[in-house]
């Protein structure tokens, strides 16, 4: 399927997964061509550096020297043209092979030492920290992440060593098509909800990935996520490395005594009696869980925790995840990716810790109407660290067929349980709002999943 001068299409070749795909076939010698929309994302710019070809999405971009399909499952899934797309169905009425993105990692990951970063907060950071700790310590691995690297200027990191980190997306059930060597559940909170009708069956889908962990492998658990230690007895009867980390004290790689000064935050690691001092420039108790959890990870891949920890205070973060794009004398702007009530209490949770004086305004982007319906109470009650918050419209996925609630029902939700609260039609009135807020060192932090990154571009 990949072999050397075979000719690739990727319908969707923009996303982040499937930009890092395109440049791995292409080192790999295969011909890679590709299709989207011309809209600009920060892709486009690592397909340009690999002179990959990107064509507007059309039918006429199928030929008939297309080997293979590679597909978003935005455009096709359960063997189908997902909301009529013309291009997919041409590649069907022509009966060329077509895979979905994680179908294809899938079968491209046979040859590789797969180490999966699962879970449903923290992997792209986890995943980012663990390449970089494999990557500094000259492991070489193959590193593929769900967001752009600082440094590396890409999201993907083609390596030479029978390593391939992935972050492993839950959604639709995707990361069943990889059989880890080593596995971490950084945790479990139940999300999408357009697929998972329910928190059974949300959770049933990491169980059904510890089975497909290889038994000579590892598994690595959060101690602290009450739903991760539900499955620790059950991951220990199929892959007998099964690990915890975590703040509590039965952790094996166990995390404590976090304190931050002058933007940083450090930490210590115990093991078996031993403990290490570890320095990191972000803030919060989930930062120090994702960097403990790869520490983790790696050391099961013979990186000492010391070396780790030597190595760690380098990693220049990612994008959209604490991502600092201003810091004035009169304000600091941070973009996040955060869309789950969860991710927003730990990221201002982390914020008011690194800033415990300042005024702290967070702007934030719902996304999808199925989560934002199904997890609204939560969502209403997650900013209660924010002094003043704004509230965006919703960002809908094409994939959804009906709302269920409007934005400004989810604002009024908000306003109701935080009160400092006021409701943004859109971008034009957040520009003005933000404005406002730029002054008296104020903290301004975007969150969202959705367009809201292009929202701190304009200010």
């Amino acid at each position: 399927m990949f072999e050397k001068n075979k000719h690739i299409h990727l319908i969707g070749i923009k996303g982040v997964g499937m930009t890092a795909l395109a440049v791995l076939l292409k080192k790999k010698g295969v011909v890679v061509t590709g299709s989207d929309s011309q809209e600009v994302f920060f892709t486009d710019e690592v397909l340009a550096r690999y002179k990959i070809p990107v064509f507007p999405f059309s039918s006429e971009n199928i030929t008939g020297n297309i080997d293979t399909v590679i597909t978003s499952g935005a455009y096709y899934f359960n063997k189908k043209a997902q909301n009529n797309h013309a291009e997919v169905k041409e590649v069907l009425s022509q009966n060329i092979p077509i895979y979905t993105y994680p179908e294809a990692v899938g079968e491209l990951s046979k040859k590789y030492k797969v180490i999966a970063i699962a879970g449903s907060h923290g992997k792209s950071t986890t995943t980012a920290i663990t390449g970089w700790l494999l990557d500094k310590a000259n492991k070489k691995p193959t590193v593929i992440v769900g967001t752009k690297v600082k440094k590396w200027n890409s999201n993907s990191l083609i390596g030479s060593s029978k390593y391939l980190v992935i972050e492993a997306d839950e959604y639709r059930e995707a990361f069943l098509n990889y059989e880890p060597y080593g596995l971490i559940i950084t945790n479990i909170d139940y999300d999408h909800p357009d697929y998972y009708l329910t928190e059974a069956s949300y959770y049933n889908a990491f169980k059904k990935l510890i089975n497909k962990t290889k038994k000579n492998g590892f598994v690595i658990l959060n101690s602290d996520d009450e739903n991760s230690k539900k499955i620790v007895k059950f991951a220990k009867k199929r892959v007998k490395k099964t690990y915890t980390y975590g703040f509590s004290p039965d952790a094996d790689y166990r995390c404590l005594d976090l304190k931050n000064s002058q933007g940083r935050q450090t930490f210590y690691i115990n093991k078996k009696n031993q403990s290490f001092k570890v320095s990191f420039r972000f803030p919060g108790d989930h930062y120090a869980l994702n960097a403990t959890g790869a520490i983790a990870v790696v050391n099961q891949l013979n990186l000492s925790i010391s070396k780790s920890s030597d190595l760690l205070p380098s990693f220049p973060g990612t994008t959209r995840r604490f991502d600092i794009r201003e810091k004035t004398p009169n304000y600091t702007l941070i973009d996040d990716y955060a869309h789950h009530p969860t991710e927003i209490q730990m990221t201002l949770k982390g914020l008011r810790h690194f800033y415990p004086d300042r005024k702290i305004v967070a702007v934030f982007q719902p996304h999808t109407y199925s989560r934002t319906k199904k997890l609204a109470d939560e969502f209403a009650s997650s900013f209660f660290q924010a002094d003043l918050v704004g509230i965006l419209p919703i960002y809908g996925s094409a994939r959804e067929k009906q709302k269920g609630i409007t934005s400004k029902q989810f604002y009024s939700l908000v306003e109701k349980e935080h009160g400092n609260t006021v409701y943004l039609e859109g971008f034009d009135k957040a520009r003005v709002f933000l404005s406002e807020e730029k002054k008296d060192k104020n903290i301004i932090i975007l969150m969202g999943a959705g367009d809201i990154n292009n929202l701190a571009k304009d200010i």
